[in-house]
């Protein structure tokens, strides 16, 4: 399509690249699963309370209930000594309500009795079994939890687009939930191209490099909870447009790196205008990656990342995470932005919008040593990206920046 050859040649800003993905990629099919392998989808609706939580009032601790008004003036020297009339524990519900100056061993989680409204703890006790002495005072509803405390029926659990975490799966557990609905974690396919590109492990010829993208982005997004084919071909259009399609009859979308700039062996702009339904950009107004394109085929999305390392981690941060959370209908993937202060002088000037790996720390941002897009080891230990805006000037100890948290 000429459309797609046009916009090719078009480099936008980041911000409307990551509008046009979520605008384009639509969420994957909602699915139902059980509650235990629901961990890290996407809730595809909310979920009301059934039941209140508790659903009675119950024991915070192991102790007795009685009527905390007849235990004032309770002290070693002069107990308060009430009849034991029954055991409560965990599960147990008692058939009978206590009455004035009458108590019920009780253990923590127990229901506590009608009549009863505090718990004294057994340390404030001779732990009678017949009779008992109390201690000390304990004020009504002392000790006491409410019926409902947590959550009452009909209050919302957990809302839809919650990503599910440890948390969030408990918080419908304690609500009684088995099954939830929920949108299918994203399978990607990743194909790294480049005749140069060996496998770690081979022995290193003269002209070739090791395959780091792949492990790279790999590793990315198996953190992220995505699992990932990978592929590497060599620099051949055909080669690649094959791959490309195969990958997507069996994938929900398809990262690429290498072959996106204007050398002899970038292929990707020779492919892309003949598979893509469409070009959403054909690059970025942004240092590293510029060269990083986007586009939908056969209904799918497909991200083609620069082949080196550090631009290709730098843009998977920037418009990975995006197009991983539209597939997944949630935004709960985007970077976090807040500010920082810079530790040292970056005396570098920048014509264009820049983007450099950083340590935050107690307000303020560190500047790695080595700032190439092709050098990958002085992004370890980062756990920021900062953004410098176009046209900057040297940035000095002190000044305030925008960072992107990893």
């Amino acid at each position: 399509m000429k459309e797609n050859w046009e916009i090719l040649q078009n480099r936008i800003p980041l911000e409307e690249a990551v509008e046009r993905i979520y605008e384009a990629v639509k969420p994957l099919e909602e699915t139902e699963c059980d509650l235990e392998a629901a961990d890290g989808t996407i809730l595809s609706e909310s979920y009301q309370a059934q039941y209140d939580q508790p659903p009675f009032p119950r024991s915070p601790l192991d102790g007795y209930a009685l009527r905390g008004e007849e235990t004032k003036g309770a002290s070693r020297e002069h107990p308060v000594v009430f009849p034991v009339v029954d055991q409560l524990c965990a599960g147990d519900r008692s058939n009978i309500c206590v009455n004035p100056g009458q108590a019920v061993r009780i253990m923590t989680g127990a229901m506590i009795p009608e009549g009863a409204n505090a718990v004294i703890r057994q340390e404030d006790t001779d732990l009678g079994e017949k009779q008992v002495s109390i201690w000390e005072e304990v004020k009504p509803y002392g000790n006491y939890c409410f019926q409902g405390e947590d959550y009452h029926a009909g209050d919302i659990l957990v809302k839809e687009g919650t990503r599910l975490d440890y948390i969030s799966i408990g918080i419908l557990a304690s609500g009684g939930k088995k099954r939830v609905k929920v949108r299918k974690i994203p399978r990607i396919s990743l194909i790294t191209t480049g005749n140069e590109l060996i496998e770690p492990g081979e022995p290193m010829n003269c002209g070739k490099i090791y395959n780091t993208n792949q492990y790279l982005i790999r590793s990315r997004l198996r953190e992220w909870g995505i699992s990932c084919r990978t592929i590497q071909i060599a620099d051949d259009a055909a080669s690649v447009e094959r791959a490309i399609l195969s990958e997507l009859e069996q994938s929900d979308g398809v990262i690429t790196t290498g072959g996106v700039s204007v050398g002899e062996k970038d292929i990707l702009n020779e492919v892309l205008p003949r598979i893509s339904d469409r070009i959403l950009f054909g690059g970025l107004e942004v240092k590293p990656g510029s060269p990083s394109k986007c586009a939908i085929v056969n209904g799918k999305p497909l991200l083609a990342l620069s082949g080196n390392p550090f631009a290709a981690a730098a843009v998977l941060e920037l418009l990975g995470r995006p197009m991983v959370s539209a597939l997944m209908g949630s935004r709960w993937l985007e970077c976090k932005h807040q500010t920082a202060e810079m530790e040292r002088d970056f005396l570098k000037k920048s014509p264009q919008r820049r983007f450099l790996r950083g340590f935050y720390e107690n307000g303020s941002v560190y500047i790695s040593e080595g700032h190439s897009s092709g050098q990958i080891r002085s992004f370890a230990g980062c756990n920021c990206m900062i953004d410098i805006p176009k046209g900057s000037e040297a940035l000095k100890k002190g000044e305030k920046v925008n960072i992107w948290m990893l």
